[in-house]
């Protein structure tokens, strides 16, 4: 599986602009994952209502620029997400994501309502309750912040897609799932039901310590693409410094992988 790692030195917008299409051209180009017509949610990682300096949430030009290339594409973005412990309108201002879907004309998408999204594979969890407009769209890319995790060790690609839980209904996993490796697995059950089509991470500046909300701002200015979101978080893990097989949701989806029978084959990563 490619995974693609360009150097960004800054936020500017054009230096974005260029590492972010970079990036997905070395991975076969963003014809390879978004066609005409295609309703395309972008899933950025909007933890907490913070600015984006605090490198908390995804960098708003880096969703930006998803969102360019996806309309070059001749699709249709629109952007979501579910902060668990803020305001979802002033989360989305004061991160800077709310502005740019105004000046870029895409729609923000509220989290607010959910349905149930069956994965009948899933070890732990076999149905999800998430956000009900998730069905609305042809593909979704999730575009993550590069940080630590003091739970998790990490997170990345895989675990921004714990957004689509609306709400407070995250912490119900967090109560039932208390050992690191229970809730890696409720990740990858969680993956495998939201399959999204491409992963973007944003490590221009990143974020280590006390992740993810309260870590020492680091500038690692580097963008991570992979149609694989646990290839992605593998080179994010690497290039942390941790040994990244170790990080609990990369071990859960090993383990998987390994355990992935023939009959499931097709649905296996």
């Amino acid at each position: 599986m490619k995974v693609s790692v360009v150097k960004a030195d800054n936020y500017n917008i054009e230096i974005v602009d260029k590492a972010v299409n970079d990036a997905v051209n070395l991975i076969g180009g963003w014809q390879n994952f978004i066609k005409k017509g295609d309703k395309v949610l972008i899933k950025p990682n909007m933890l907490t209502n913070v600015t984006p300096e605090k490198a908390v949430t995804t960098h708003p030009e880096v969703v930006r620029a998803v969102i360019k290339a996806v309309k070059n594409m001749g699709a249709l973005p629109a952007v979501g997400d579910s902060p668990g412990i803020s305001n979802l309108k002033s989360t989305a201002k004061r991160t800077g994501i709310l502005t740019i879907c105004e000046e870029e004309n895409v729609p923000f998408v509220y989290f607010k309502q959910s349905k149930a999204y069956n994965y009948m594979e899933g070890r732990f969890i076999k149905q999800f309750e998430l956000v009900d407009c998730l069905s609305d769209f042809d593909k979704i890319i999730s575009v993550a912040k590069m940080k630590t995790h003091v739970f998790m060790g990490v997170t990345g690609a895989v675990k921004n897609l714990f957004g689509c839980i609306v709400g407070t209904d995250k912490a119900r996993f967090h109560l039932r799932m208390q050992k690191h490796i229970d809730f890696a697995h409720v990740m990858v059950d969680l993956y495998q039901t939201i399959k999204p089509t491409l992963n973007i991470i944003d490590g221009i500046t990143a974020m280590e310590g006390q992740g993810p909300m309260s870590g020492d701002v680091v500038e690692a200015k580097i963008i991570i693409a992979s149609s694989d979101g646990f290839a992605a978080d593998l080179i994010m893990a690497d290039k942390m410094g941790f040994d990244a097989e170790a990080m609990p949701i990369a071990a859960a989806g090993i383990e998987e992988k390994k355990n992935c029978s023939f009959k499931r084959y097709k649905s296996c990563w």
